[in-house]
């Protein structure tokens, strides 16, 4: 072979060796591309699963520590009724003031109990009284009224409508609702989304103040809430602050109507019991547990639940 043709043949098989090289090295760190993109998400599945490892032991903590708020709430009712004045502890309110149950290593339950008796029943409130309470939520007073008498059409058994702006079926249907009034009473305050012009968010303000299971016309005036007495219809500010005052000095005990009279003033039969508690763990994740119970004094069970419901669950976010 001449010269010139091995010096070409020679550069040849360099370049195509060098080509060789070069698809290697292009291949290596594809290679090396790809790992780091692995090791990547293995890291971040890693830490999503650390997070949310973390998310599941607060939020159980949270569930322990509202559940563990409801029994603490029911031992101090017991203890009213089995004890009363002679326990070492004053005596637990029952008007939604704010208690704390604290269990130790960062972990409490926020916690309200509520008499029923001081709340407004919606299966046997009177229009006035229904009316009285949806105006104090910030609705107009004609307006308020027309709510209550539709209150009313949809808790009776009759098909006629209540004077001054009630809705049975056929309010119902002009109105494109899928469904009518019940024609029975409520089973529970969630129920009041249905009733036709309440909706959602007039329900959810009136909720913290009606029941199903007081069964009274009235309210017990020595633990309702405060905004129930402003709501009373006839009721002045200075007898509604006397009230406040006589309640405060009475005690969680006193059982014996108040000197203030008012004709929409009823005695709780102190049976029935709300009892909202926030289970709140370290890292701050939360959880609401809702019940009614019912402390039944001598006979057994000393008490059992009518409901018992989770209201919230609030997650905490992974951190950045």
């Amino acid at each position: 072979m001449s010269e010139p043709f091995s010096f070409i043949a020679r550069r040849g098989r360099r370049d195509s060796s060098d080509r060789r090289r070069g698809i290697a090295l292009i291949m290596v760190l594809w290679v090396l591309v790809l790992i780091a993109l692995v090791a990547a998400a293995l890291r971040a599945t890693v830490e999503a699963e650390i997070h949310a490892g973390l998310a599941r032991t607060g939020q159980a903590q949270a569930m322990a520590a509202a559940d563990g708020g409801v029994y603490w709430a029911i031992e101090r009712l017991l203890e009213r009724v089995y004890v009363g004045t002679t326990s070492d502890r004053p005596p637990v309110p029952i008007d939604d003031r704010p208690l704390v149950a604290d269990f130790g290593d960062g972990v409490r339950a926020e916690v309200r109990i509520q008499d029923v008796g001081g709340l407004v029943d919606l299966n046997a409130a009177p229009r006035p009284l229904l009316a009285a309470l949806i105006h104090r939520l910030g609705v107009a007073a004609d307006r308020a009224d027309v709510l209550a008498g539709r209150i009313m059409d949809f808790r009776d058994l009759d098909s006629e409508p209540q004077p001054r702006g009630g809705a049975e079926d056929e309010a119902y249907a002009r109105a494109h609702m899928p469904f009518g009034p019940k024609n029975g009473p409520f089973d529970s305050p969630d129920e009041l989304a249905q009733v036709l012009g309440i909706g959602f968010d007039l329900a959810a303000r009136m909720k913290p103040y009606v029941t199903v299971m007081s069964g009274a016309r009235g309210i017990d005036p020595l633990v309702a809430p405060p905004l129930v007495l402003e709501a009373l219809p006839g009721l002045s500010d200075a007898a509604r602050r006397l009230l406040l005052a006589e309640r405060s000095r009475a005690g969680a005990l006193r059982r014996t109507m108040p000197q203030v009279r008012h004709d929409m003033f009823q005695p709780s039969t102190h049976a029935n019991y709300r009892i909202v508690s926030i289970g709140i763990a370290p890292d701050g994740a939360r959880f609401i547990r809702e019940s009614v119970v019912q402390i039944r004094g001598s006979r057994q069970p000393p008490y059992f639940f009518r409901s018992w419901t989770q209201r919230l669950s609030i997650p905490v976010p992974p951190e950045s």
